[in-house]
């Protein structure tokens, strides 16, 4: 199914990019009790077990016969118990930072043998670093960490909570101190239950994309998150995909992205956004994306 996917999208000019997880967010498989084993925490991988390794060798052998990209996203974020469980127990307190990045070292190592490339989300180098919080300004890295992140690895900056240039502004300015190759997340709110949540996640884009353009971040995503029981349809955030679209292309002007949309698909772009309603109160009068 993968394989034809892939094929599908090749041929209408697109790429498909696989994201798995190599580090945490691993606790599905161990409803299989051969896993369990390769396990420091509850979701958290075993760093320097060699049968995890091969775990993991076999997870991007899978992935390298299904894609033609040889770019891969694995994960590595909120790994927020690394080293505390099993891996203490063996062997005792360590840096985490330097743990984490022996365990990106060998996983792309591994994953060079199949030719891939590789991103990873940001956020544990800023959550070590500051104690827990990812969104800390101010923070400063020292140039070790910085010379052991590997030059094939891209950094992904993930931030779907703001609507504040100025905050993204920080972010980037942090993150340059460890990678200069940096892509940005965003998020289009579709895991909060039923209903979309199109007109923040407007807002919080329009922030975002003005700062990554002005701090000359290239590579830009937006993230459709299914969690707990993926109730929210991804059409319903068409609205905000739209406005992204337009919002990279360089249109902040509403009242034309509307008329945009309403050409494009044949039903009213404020129409569409009250589909937010169940979900969020309409405290703003009905005006969006101001």
């Amino acid at each position: 199914e993968l394989r034809e996917i892939d094929r599908y999208a090749h041929e209408r000019g697109m790429t498909l990019i696989p994201c798995i997880q190599a580090l945490a967010h691993l606790w599905p498989i161990k409803r299989w009790p051969p896993y369990k084993e390769h396990f420091d925490t509850a979701d958290i991988l075993l760093v320097g077990d060699e049968r995890m390794y091969t775990l993991i060798e076999h997870m991007f052998e899978s992935i390298a016969s299904c894609f033609t990209c040889r770019t891969i996203h694995i994960g590595m974020d909120e790994a927020h118990m690394l080293g505390r469980g099993r891996y203490y127990d063996l062997h005792g307190d360590c840096d985490r930072t330097k743990l984490m990045l022996r365990h990106l070292r060998r996983v792309c190592s591994i994953g060079e043998k199949f030719g891939f490339h590789f991103q990873i989300w940001s956020d544990m180098f800023f959550r070590i670093a500051s104690g827990g919080e990812y969104y800390a300004e101010n923070l400063r890295f020292e140039d070790e960490i910085r010379d052991m992140i590997p030059e094939n690895v891209e950094l992904v900056y993930w931030d779907y909570y703001s609507k504040e240039k100025k905050h993204y502004d920080c972010m980037i300015e942090a993150h340059h101190q460890l990678n200069d190759n940096l892509c940005f997340a965003g998020g289009l709110w579709s895991w909060t239950g039923f209903a979309p949540h199109n007109a923040y996640s407007i807002d919080a884009t329009k922030a975002a994309l003005m700062s990554c353009r002005e701090n000359g971040v290239q590579d830009v995503f937006l993230t459709l998150w299914g969690d707990d029981g993926a109730e929210c349809s991804r059409f319903a955030l068409l609205p905000s995909l739209f406005c992204a679209a337009e919002l990279a292309h360089g249109n902040d002007d509403i009242a034309c992205i509307a008329q945009r949309f309403t050409a494009r698909f044949g039903i009213s772009f404020h129409d569409f956004m009250l589909l937010d309603l169940p979900g969020t109160p309409n405290t703003d009068g009905g005006q969006h994306c101001n």
